[in-house]
């Protein structure tokens, strides 16, 4: 997702980042025509990332006695399910055929009824 990012950068921006210009940091690997890996790395770094929604998918269906599953804390909005929306919103943005397209049906569809649950929230939608 990071290489995506890089892409949506002002052509300045990514110059100076992709000369690794940043002490520490090494200049964004850009695989394949949409940045990052290709092909089986691809699905590879994908199937990390499933694996980390499933982990915290686990840990919030812990919460889901008392309401229905899809926020936090229960029933209401909090900012917890602000910060997930954020990165989801995110991958939206940088991915939306690939990425919030896998994303949005892993759990049950969990990651897309929060997303629509803040979206009253979201200034542009």
């Amino acid at each position: 997702m990071v290489p995506l990012s890089h892409q949506r950068l002002p052509e300045r921006s990514q110059s100076h980042f992709r000369h690794g210009s940043v002490a520490g940091y090494p200049a964004p690997a850009m695989g394949s025509p949409s940045g990052g890996p290709s092909g089986p790395q691809r699905e590879q770094a994908w199937l990390a990332v499933k694996e980390q929604f499933d982990f915290l998918a686990m840990i919030l269906d812990k919460n889901s006695g008392d309401g229905d599953g899809t926020v936090a804390m229960g029933h209401d909005v909090t900012y917890a399910d602000f910060a997930l929306c954020s990165v989801l919103i995110w991958i939206e943005r940088m991915a939306a055929h690939d990425g919030w397209a896998r994303v949005r049906s892993w759990n049950g569809g969990r990651w897309n009824r929060l997303w629509e649950r803040c979206r009253e929230y979201m200034d542009e939608y």
